[in-house]
């Protein structure tokens, strides 16, 4: 929810206070977002508008939401994302945040 707020935030909060960065540059550089179970392009865009493709981590709520699997491989697929950007929030910001790579189990030496 925040992505939707960040830019009333700085409007308001930059009334009352003094920051040498505004509060959505301190969110970019600090937070990754995972919108899991979110199957909606228009959410997809805003987010990923707000924080930019490295901060975004695709995810599934499993069990808590139904349209698992299949479907969500089909949301990332047809979202209008560059083939680097779909690598990066579907696999590869995780791997880096998490320092998973070469850790996860099934690739050859892993299992």
């Amino acid at each position: 929810m925040v992505p939707n707020f960040i830019e009333r935030l700085d409007q308001t909060v930059g009334l009352a206070v003094k920051l040498d960065r505004s509060i959505l540059e301190t969110y970019r550089d600090n937070f990754f977002i995972t919108p899991s179970g979110m199957l909606y392009q228009s959410q997809m865009a805003l987010t990923k508008t707000i924080m930019g493709a490295d901060h975004l981590m695709y995810s599934i709520d499993y069990p808590y939401n139904q349209r698992v699997g299949a479907a969500a491989a089909h949301f990332l697929d047809e979202a209008d994302l560059t083939d680097d950007e779909r690598q990066k929030i579907g696999y590869q910001n995780a791997v880096d945040l998490l320092q998973l790579d070469g850790k996860l189990k099934g690739e050859k030496g892993n299992d």
